[in-house]
């Protein structure tokens, strides 16, 4: 009969700071870990999904309102003990397109150092670790879209945005000890979190 294999939990704080070096090791510019309960959450931050309204509502799988909203993502956040803050940053140069290039190939880079922590912290016994992006999802050239009825076609990569939950990423990085510049000009900074 085979044995069951056995994950042993770390304790959460060890954890939260291996997966902080593992994201600095992973090409993040930052990594900083802070109690969950210092991830900022404010409503307004939503809104601007919606005020300008951004091209993304309503299309991208990712975004609002196909995601929680700020006041459910805040009673899920009360359960996290930790955060790892991710930073992701790079220099941007030549014309507009090539800077907005530049830009979704960081942030696609945000995403994939998140979602190596997420499958990490799982390895280490977090099956209910959650990863935050920042922005709405660049994978594809063009979301599937909400009102279709096609899956996303990368099911296990996207992450909402910590934004489009309502979390003031610019307040929480601050509260983490990272520094963000605006507004954007040549250089360009993501932002995501994984709870644990």
């Amino acid at each position: 009969m085979p044995k069951k294999a056995l994950v042993r939990m770390l304790n959460p704080r060890t954890a939260a700071h291996q997966l902080a070096d593992l994201a600095r090791s992973s090409g993040a510019a930052a990594a900083a870990v802070i109690p969950a309960r210092l991830v900022a959450i404010d409503s307004r931050v939503r809104l601007k999904c919606q005020i300008p309204l951004c091209p993304h509502y309503g299309h991208n799988l990712v975004c609002p309102p196909a995601v929680p909203s700020p006041r459910e993502f805040t009673q899920s956040l009360r359960r996290y003990r930790w955060a790892v803050v991710v930073l992701v940053a790079g220099r941007l140069s030549g014309p507009d397109e090539e800077r907005m290039g530049q830009a979704d190939e960081l942030a696609r880079d945000l995403y994939r150092v998140v979602a190596s922590l997420e499958a990490r912290a799982l390895e280490l016994g977090f099956p209910l670790a959650c990863g935050l992006a920042g922005g709405h999802c660049r994978l594809c050239p063009a979301c599937v879209g909400q009102r279709s009825d096609q899956m996303c076609r990368h099911p296990f990569q996207p992450r909402p945005a910590a934004e489009a939950l309502g979390v003031d990423v610019v307040e929480t990085a601050r509260r983490a000890g990272l520094e963000l510049t605006f507004p954007v000009s040549d250089r360009v900074q993501w932002v995501g979190i994984l709870l644990l």
